[in-house]
């Protein structure tokens, strides 16, 4: 089993690292003069995404060394703040993690369906492409308080004008925050990387683009804190009670644990036929496979889940998914103005259980295209069409609308249940559901980007979904349908607005979502974020210094629980989670080409409670200092 490193540990290791990436650089690096060398930077650095390529768009991004967001080293819970849609995890760092809004699925097609732990995996659909004047090369090292640490590091370098090969890594690794029965008590240690290439022909008629991705995520499961007799007050549980942390009975043993280990080869390629990209063959491939296991060597009845069916003692469940996955077809440009994609996918996939399941399916089969057109052929104003379908089964289409100031777009989806909400077999949960029907949903949104003068802009937006024979995860932990009768309808507005005075920035966001139909999607019907900081350069700008607080706030709701034996979050009646404001410090540096960062999570801890709850019986972060360097290197 892993254990967290010391501190000196991880320090060691970080060094090492960063001397090894330095040595891969001056491996690779040509001897250059003082006047060579100051020319190498940011600028000199771009990246594209595979999308980009193939819908035939020439964007070249630049790297981001603005102070923004630097202080969040929580990136997979609020990496897009423009979103709507924040995560939520279990109030530590590689805990389960759960978005807070629904979402349609990215894909129709029988998916697996476990997916806790996939925000921490590193994507290989957007892995960042590089094309680089010289060697590129970062490490991120954060120290968060009470036994939270995370690395990452990269490294990227141009072999030749037209072939670029790098690296991505991250490690995390936390301490258990209640129940701890030990010093240094671990509960996450994750291992991600992303290692990627890319290759154009001298005509640049040919594109490779290639990856490989992995992830190693351990986890100590708590079950969250199990109430003692002495935290109920006349029968009633006093939630305030709960925040002993250390101390706080879990309603675990604490060996219990999951283990996800994913990895994905994905690549692709494209060759164009003719001299103004009318016509290009393009084809994607893609294997990936999923081990899940869950242990617990001392099971007993006063569990979550109780006793086990097949062992009465002791739990091991098993599930390995592997998935082949290929599209390929015909594209290009009509025109200038317009692009068209016409595709066929295919998947074939296997779930092997450690005990046996019903599930059949092995195949599925699409038909796809996408055709866009721009107003005008140079502009970033579009009108697309997207469309997949599976004939008899399940479908997607939509349209959209968009431009500088407006997005507008409608989505009609028929989706298949995952493998899991149709069959599951472990020790403590068993079902089958072969007559599911298929989800049938409608999204409509609208958004808006005003900018009012030069120091103000606001972006409203509104959605609207409707959801028929919806599956969820009842109070029981199984899963159920919705039904065919019953329609879920979700309404959603809200604001953003960003405001510049001088030095002075504010960046606020709110939104309101309502729910009618069955009361299977539990959301907060209120939530709010606020950013407010002061920005100036100091010591004739040898130093940019941002000082401010970042607040978050949503309404109380009973928001789902979380059960570890079958890696889902389930419905729940009787744990009212409370509304309240986390309130961060930050202070953010940059000297030259290195950002510093110091965090007090959670200042307001005390003031209207005792703390909160990131979920039910799981206590959120609490009063804790956090401190980050980020290091860049262009030569």
């Amino acid at each position: 089993m892993p254990s967290l490193c010391k501190f000196a540990l991880v320090k060691k290791k970080l060094l090492i690292l960063s001397f090894s990436l330095w040595a891969c650089q001056q491996g690779f690096a040509q001897i250059v003069d003082d006047t060579t060398h100051q020319k190498y930077g940011p600028q000199t650095v771009r990246y594209f995404l595979e999308k980009e390529i193939y819908e035939n768009k020439r964007v070249l991004h630049t790297l981001d060394t603005t102070l923004r967001d630097v202080h969040n080293t929580d990136d997979f819970l609020y990496s897009d703040q423009n979103s709507f849609r924040p995560n939520k995890n279990l109030g530590n760092w590689g805990s389960a993690i759960q978005s807070q809004y629904f979402a349609l699925p990215k894909q129709i097609g029988t998916n697996y369906g476990v997916d806790v732990f996939t925000p921490y995996a590193l994507d290989a659909g957007a892995a960042r492409y590089f094309n680089t004047f010289s060697p590129y090369t970062y490490a991120h090292y954060y120290q968060g308080g009470f036994g939270r640490q995370m690395l990452k590091a990269g490294f990227n370098r141009n072999f030749t004008t037209r072939f670029n090969f790098g690296f991505d890594y991250r490690r995390i690794t936390s301490q258990k925050q209640i129940g701890v029965t030990k010093n240094r008590d671990p509960e996450a240690s994750q291992h991600a990387g992303l290692v990627y290439a890319s290759y154009v022909s001298k005509n640049g008629k040919y594109v490779f683009l290639g990856n490989y991705s992995h992830l190693n995520q351990y986890t100590y499961e708590t079950g969250g804190v199990k109430p003692a007799q002495e935290d109920f007050v006349d029968g009633q549980l006093d939630k305030d009670k709960l925040f002993d942390y250390k101390i706080e009975q879990i309603n675990l043993s604490a060996t219990a644990h999951n283990r996800d280990l994913r990895n994905k080869w994905h690549i692709y390629q494209q060759y164009t036929l003719d001299n103004q990209d009318a016509v290009q063959l393009f084809y994607l491939f893609e294997r990936s496979r999923q081990t899940n296991r869950y242990t617990d060597p001392s099971v007993d009845s006063s569990q979550i889940y109780g006793a086990g069916i097949y062992d009465s003692s002791a739990t091991f469940q098993q599930q390995i998914y592997t998935l082949w996955e290929q599209r390929g077809g015909i594209k290009g440009k009509l025109g200038g103005a317009a692009h068209y994609a016409v595709y066929f996918r295919r998947k074939d996939f296997t779930l092997n259980s450690l005990f046996p399941i019903a599930q059949t399916l092995k195949n599925e089969n699409f038909v796809g295209g996408q055709l866009r057109y721009h107003l005008p052929a140079d502009s970033t104003y579009f009108v697309s069409v997207d469309a997949e379908m599976q004939p008899s089964r399940d479908y997607w289409a939509k349209v959209l609308l968009h431009t500088d100031l407006v997005e507008a777009g409608a989505e009609q989806m028929r989706y298949a249940p995952t493998m899991v909400q149709r069959y599951y077999n472990g020790n403590h949960f068993v079902w089958e559901n072969p007559n599911f029907e298929y989800t049938d949903a409608t999204h409509l949104w609208g958004n808006a980007n005003l900018k009012l003068g030069k120091k103000m802009v606001i972006k409203p937006m509104a959605e609207f979904t409707t959801l028929k024979n919806y599956i969820y995860y009842g109070t029981d932990a199984k899963a159920h349908q919705v039904g065919k009768d019953t329609t879920i309808k979700v309404l959603a507005a809200g604001t953003e607005l960003n405001l510049t005075l001088g030095k002075w920035h504010l960046n606020h966001l709110f939104r309101y979502t309502k729910t009618s139909g069955a009361d299977v999607i539990r959301m907060p019907d209120k939530y709010a974020q606020l950013r407010y900081y002061y920005e100036s350069p100091m010591f004739k700008s040898a130093l940019l210094v941002q000082v401010g607080l970042d607040m978050r706030w949503r309404s109380s709701y009973y928001a789902d629980a979380y059960m570890p034996a079958t890696q889902q979050f389930r419905l729940q009646n009787d744990f009212l989670v409370s509304p309240y404001m986390v309130t961060d410090l930050f202070v953010n540096m940059r000297i030259k080409r290195v950002q510093i960062f110091f965090k007090l999570n959670n200042i307001t801890q005390g003031i209207g409670g005792k703390g909160y709850f990131a979920a039910p019986y799981y206590p959120g972060t609490r009063r804790m200092l956090d401190f980050g360097l980020i290091w860049q290197f262009f030569d």
